[in-house]
Protein backbone atom coordinates (compact mmCIF):
# COMPACT_ATOMS: atom_id res chain seq x y z
CA UNK A 1 0.00 0.00 0.00
CA UNK A 2 1.33 3.25 -1.13
CA UNK A 3 2.19 5.91 1.65
CA UNK A 4 -0.39 8.01 0.44
CA UNK A 5 -3.55 5.88 0.88
CA UNK A 6 -2.57 5.04 4.23
CA UNK A 7 -1.91 8.69 5.23
CA UNK A 8 -5.19 9.53 3.74
CA UNK A 9 -6.67 6.06 6.39
CA UNK A 10 -4.45 7.66 9.33
CA UNK A 11 -6.14 10.97 8.91
CA UNK A 12 -9.24 9.95 8.87
CA UNK A 13 -9.15 8.06 11.89
CA UNK A 14 -8.84 11.16 13.77
CA UNK A 15 -12.08 12.66 13.47
CA UNK A 16 -11.00 15.28 10.38
CA UNK A 17 -12.48 18.40 10.32
CA UNK A 18 -15.17 18.98 6.92
CA UNK A 19 -11.87 21.35 5.47
CA UNK A 20 -9.58 18.12 5.92
CA UNK A 21 -12.09 15.98 4.61
CA UNK A 22 -12.34 17.64 1.24
CA UNK A 23 -8.34 17.49 1.15
CA UNK A 24 -8.40 13.92 1.79
CA UNK A 25 -11.12 13.53 -1.11
CA UNK A 26 -9.12 15.51 -3.21
CA UNK A 27 -6.32 13.33 -2.48
CA UNK A 28 -8.08 10.43 -2.95
CA UNK A 29 -8.94 11.65 -6.23
CA UNK A 30 -5.52 12.34 -7.03
CA UNK A 31 -4.01 8.68 -6.21
CA UNK A 32 -6.99 7.16 -8.07
CA UNK A 33 -6.11 9.32 -11.15
CA UNK A 34 -2.47 7.81 -10.84
CA UNK A 35 -2.81 4.46 -10.66
CA UNK A 36 -5.33 4.36 -13.44
CA UNK A 37 -2.55 6.30 -15.43
CA UNK A 38 -0.15 3.90 -14.24
CA UNK A 39 -2.68 0.80 -15.18
CA UNK A 40 -2.77 1.97 -18.51
CA UNK A 41 1.08 1.75 -19.08
CA UNK A 42 1.38 -2.40 -17.78
CA UNK A 43 -1.90 -3.58 -17.95
CA UNK A 44 -2.12 -6.13 -20.91
CA UNK A 45 -4.80 -4.61 -23.50
CA UNK A 46 -7.08 -6.35 -25.70
CA UNK A 47 -4.99 -7.04 -29.13
CA UNK A 48 -1.63 -5.26 -27.77
CA UNK A 49 0.36 -4.56 -24.67
CA UNK A 50 1.37 -1.23 -24.05
CA UNK A 51 5.15 -0.20 -24.67
CA UNK A 52 6.05 -0.99 -21.04
CA UNK A 53 4.59 -4.44 -20.73
CA UNK A 54 6.08 -5.46 -23.88
CA UNK A 55 10.10 -4.63 -22.75
CA UNK A 56 9.47 -6.40 -19.81
CA UNK A 57 8.16 -9.64 -21.90
CA UNK A 58 10.67 -9.54 -23.84
CA UNK A 59 13.43 -8.58 -20.61
CA UNK A 60 12.18 -11.56 -18.70
CA UNK A 61 9.53 -13.98 -16.77
CA UNK A 62 10.24 -12.27 -13.76
CA UNK A 63 10.10 -8.78 -15.11
CA UNK A 64 6.32 -9.17 -16.37
CA UNK A 65 5.08 -11.52 -13.16
CA UNK A 66 7.01 -8.17 -11.31
CA UNK A 67 4.70 -6.55 -13.66
CA UNK A 68 1.43 -8.37 -12.63
CA UNK A 69 1.85 -8.52 -8.92
CA UNK A 70 2.43 -4.36 -9.47
CA UNK A 71 -1.11 -4.48 -11.23
CA UNK A 72 -2.73 -6.70 -8.43
CA UNK A 73 -1.33 -4.17 -5.68
CA UNK A 74 -2.20 -1.13 -7.75
CA UNK A 75 -5.80 -2.46 -8.43
CA UNK A 76 -6.41 -3.47 -4.50
CA UNK A 77 -4.94 0.15 -3.40
CA UNK A 78 -7.90 1.47 -6.06
CA UNK A 79 -10.27 -0.60 -4.33
CA UNK A 80 -9.25 0.69 -1.18
CA UNK A 81 -9.20 4.03 -1.56
CA UNK A 82 -13.10 4.01 -3.22
CA UNK A 83 -13.77 2.40 0.20
CA UNK A 84 -11.62 4.84 2.12
CA UNK A 85 -14.23 7.54 -0.43
CA UNK A 86 -17.17 5.82 1.24
CA UNK A 87 -15.75 6.66 4.73
CA UNK A 88 -14.88 10.09 4.29
CA UNK A 89 -19.00 10.45 2.93
CA UNK A 90 -19.77 9.06 6.41
CA UNK A 91 -17.56 10.87 8.08
CA UNK A 92 -18.09 14.34 6.68
CA UNK A 93 -22.32 13.54 7.86
CA UNK A 94 -20.58 13.32 11.23
CA UNK A 95 -18.24 16.19 10.99
CA UNK A 96 -20.83 18.46 9.70
CA UNK A 97 -23.25 17.63 12.37
CA UNK A 98 -20.07 18.44 14.91
CA UNK A 99 -19.52 22.04 13.45
CA UNK A 100 -23.31 22.77 13.00
CA UNK A 101 -23.76 21.92 16.82
CA UNK A 102 -20.91 24.01 17.27
CA UNK A 103 -22.03 27.16 15.09
CA UNK A 104 -25.48 27.38 15.58
CA UNK A 105 -25.46 28.97 19.22
CA UNK A 106 -22.94 31.43 18.66
CA UNK A 107 -24.74 32.31 15.00
CA UNK A 108 -28.23 32.84 17.41
CA UNK A 109 -26.71 34.44 19.92
CA UNK A 110 -25.64 37.22 17.05
CA UNK A 111 -28.24 37.34 14.65
CA UNK A 112 -30.53 39.76 16.17
CA UNK A 113 -27.32 42.08 16.16
CA UNK A 114 -27.00 41.20 12.22
CA UNK A 115 -30.85 42.09 11.75
CA UNK A 116 -31.04 45.09 13.60
CA UNK A 117 -27.77 46.59 11.38
CA UNK A 118 -29.45 45.52 8.34
CA UNK A 119 -32.53 47.48 9.55
CA UNK A 120 -30.70 50.76 10.05
CA UNK A 121 -28.69 49.73 6.49
CA UNK A 122 -31.85 49.73 5.14
CA UNK A 123 -33.08 52.57 6.35
CA UNK A 124 -30.30 55.18 5.79
CA UNK A 125 -30.46 53.39 1.72
CA UNK A 126 -34.23 54.41 1.50
CA UNK A 127 -33.26 58.13 2.79
CA UNK A 128 -30.77 58.13 0.82
CA UNK A 129 -32.35 57.00 -2.32
CA UNK A 130 -35.51 59.01 -1.79
CA UNK A 131 -32.47 62.41 -1.38
CA UNK A 132 -31.28 61.23 -4.90
CA UNK A 133 -35.09 61.35 -6.20
CA UNK A 134 -35.25 64.81 -4.84
CA UNK A 135 -32.43 66.03 -7.16
CA UNK A 136 -33.35 63.90 -9.95
CA UNK A 137 -37.37 65.29 -9.61
CA UNK A 138 -35.77 68.80 -9.79
CA UNK A 139 -33.79 67.87 -12.79
CA UNK A 140 -36.19 65.97 -15.06
CA UNK A 141 -37.79 70.09 -15.07
CA UNK A 142 -35.12 70.77 -17.92
CA UNK A 143 -37.18 70.80 -20.74
CA UNK A 144 -39.35 73.86 -19.18
CA UNK A 145 -36.15 75.65 -19.12
CA UNK A 146 -35.20 78.26 -21.85
CA UNK A 147 -32.25 76.40 -22.91
CA UNK A 148 -33.78 72.87 -22.39
CA UNK A 149 -30.54 71.23 -21.95
CA UNK A 150 -30.19 68.01 -20.27
CA UNK A 151 -28.33 69.38 -16.94
CA UNK A 152 -25.97 65.94 -16.75
CA UNK A 153 -22.92 64.76 -18.94
CA UNK A 154 -22.19 61.97 -20.12
CA UNK A 155 -20.14 60.67 -17.37
CA UNK A 156 -22.93 62.04 -14.66
CA UNK A 157 -25.61 59.95 -16.60
CA UNK A 158 -23.62 57.00 -16.56
CA UNK A 159 -22.64 57.03 -12.48
CA UNK A 160 -26.47 57.26 -12.11
CA UNK A 161 -27.00 53.94 -14.11
CA UNK A 162 -23.73 52.56 -12.55
CA UNK A 163 -25.32 52.87 -9.09
CA UNK A 164 -28.72 51.05 -10.51
CA UNK A 165 -27.02 48.70 -11.81
CA UNK A 166 -25.31 47.67 -8.54
CA UNK A 167 -28.62 48.15 -7.02
CA UNK A 168 -30.51 45.77 -9.29
CA UNK A 169 -27.80 43.31 -8.24
CA UNK A 170 -28.12 43.08 -4.77
CA UNK A 171 -28.50 39.76 -3.00
CA UNK A 172 -31.88 39.18 -1.88
CA UNK A 173 -32.30 38.87 2.23
CA UNK A 174 -31.48 35.63 3.46
CA UNK A 175 -34.26 33.50 5.44
CA UNK A 176 -33.88 30.45 7.35
CA UNK A 177 -36.28 28.28 5.03
CA UNK A 178 -39.97 28.51 5.02
CA UNK A 179 -42.20 26.99 7.66
CA UNK A 180 -44.08 23.94 6.81
CA UNK A 181 -47.06 24.27 9.62
CA UNK A 182 -49.42 27.22 9.47
CA UNK A 183 -50.50 27.12 13.56
CA UNK A 184 -47.10 26.34 14.63
CA UNK A 185 -45.94 29.29 12.60
CA UNK A 186 -48.54 32.05 12.37
CA UNK A 187 -46.64 35.32 12.20
CA UNK A 188 -44.22 33.51 9.57
CA UNK A 189 -46.43 32.10 7.86
CA UNK A 190 -48.20 34.97 5.60
CA UNK A 191 -44.86 36.76 5.30
CA UNK A 192 -43.67 33.41 3.84
CA UNK A 193 -46.83 32.22 1.26
CA UNK A 194 -49.11 33.88 -0.88
CA UNK A 195 -52.80 32.96 -0.41
CA UNK A 196 -54.72 31.15 -3.91
CA UNK A 197 -57.64 30.52 -4.98
CA UNK A 198 -60.95 30.33 -2.56
CA UNK A 199 -62.77 28.15 0.85
CA UNK A 200 -62.48 24.83 0.03
CA UNK A 201 -58.91 24.79 -2.62
CA UNK A 202 -56.75 27.39 -1.00
CA UNK A 203 -53.19 26.87 -2.55
CA UNK A 204 -49.99 28.76 -1.21
CA UNK A 205 -46.84 29.56 -3.32
CA UNK A 206 -44.15 30.79 -1.50
CA UNK A 207 -43.03 34.84 -1.95
CA UNK A 208 -40.68 35.83 -4.47
CA UNK A 209 -39.14 39.79 -4.16
CA UNK A 210 -41.41 42.43 -5.48
CA UNK A 211 -41.72 42.26 -9.03
CA UNK A 212 -41.38 38.49 -9.47
CA UNK A 213 -44.78 36.67 -9.79
CA UNK A 214 -45.31 34.04 -7.72
CA UNK A 215 -47.08 30.28 -8.93
CA UNK A 216 -48.54 28.05 -6.64
CA UNK A 217 -47.36 25.58 -9.74
CA UNK A 218 -43.75 26.68 -8.73
CA UNK A 219 -43.36 25.89 -5.14
CA UNK A 220 -47.10 24.22 -3.85
CA UNK A 221 -47.81 23.85 -0.25
CA UNK A 222 -50.56 22.20 1.19
CA UNK A 223 -52.00 23.34 4.77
Amino acid sequence: MTTVANTIAARLARSPSRAEILELQAACGSRQAAIRERLAQIAPQPGSDPPARAAAASESFEALRALDREIDELRAEHAYIDRLGFELLHEDDIARAREAEEKIPAAKRKLPGAVKRARTAFAELTKAIAEVEQHIAALMEYPHTREKRVPLSDAEIAELLTVRAEFWALPDFPTLGFPDDREAYPLSWPLAYVERGGLGNYKYAVRRRPGIPAFPEDYPVYS
